[in-house]
């Protein structure tokens, strides 16, 4: 049976932690934060389409791929939302190493590699990663394909 009080502390929490985020107080970004508003407002949007990634970074972060703000890349959707969107973008020799590891294992005539195997694979794979996985707005995350498309790079280069 769940303590009253222990809920009551949890609402408080997160009553606390929305207050913060509304205030600009916490050091991530939401739907209901100051920055968020003030997009809504300046686009006339008629809601909000976020990653969890945007909402996980500060109000001030910026690109590192291309040293836009936030509010330098948020913009509408077709739908008349603001896009508010940041991904993580990460080495494709990671992809491979899965894609080949998917490949042995289900070529062999009998289970050789379990879950633990698997697991093993895609902590080992960070190893062999020519960078460390980063967060980018999906302008540099669309460019980084477009751009490898053009050179005719192989599916797994990074």
């Amino acid at each position: 049976m769940e303590d009253s009080s222990d809920f009551s502390d949890v609402e408080r929490a997160r009553a606390k932690l929305i207050a913060s985020v509304e205030t600009g107080f916490a050091s991530i970004d939401g739907k209901m934060s100051p920055l968020s508003k003030e997009l809504l407002k300046r686009f006339d949007a008629n809601g909000v389409d976020m990653t969890s990634w945007w909402a996980r970074t500060p109000q001030g972060w910026t690109c590192p791929g291309c040293g836009r703000a936030k509010r330098d890349i948020a913009r509408l959707n077709r739908n008349g939302n603001l896009m508010c969107r940041l991904v993580e973008h990460h080495d494709h020799t990671q992809d491979l190493l899965a894609k080949k590891f998917a490949e042995i294992s289900s070529s062999q005539g009998a289970v050789l590699a379990d879950k633990t195997a698997e697991n093993f694979a895609k902590r080992s794979a960070t190893m062999i990663a020519a960078y460390e996985n980063t967060i980018v707005c999906d302008d540099c995350n669309s460019a980084d394909a477009k751009a490898k498309a053009m050179v005719g790079a192989e599916e797994f280069f990074s």
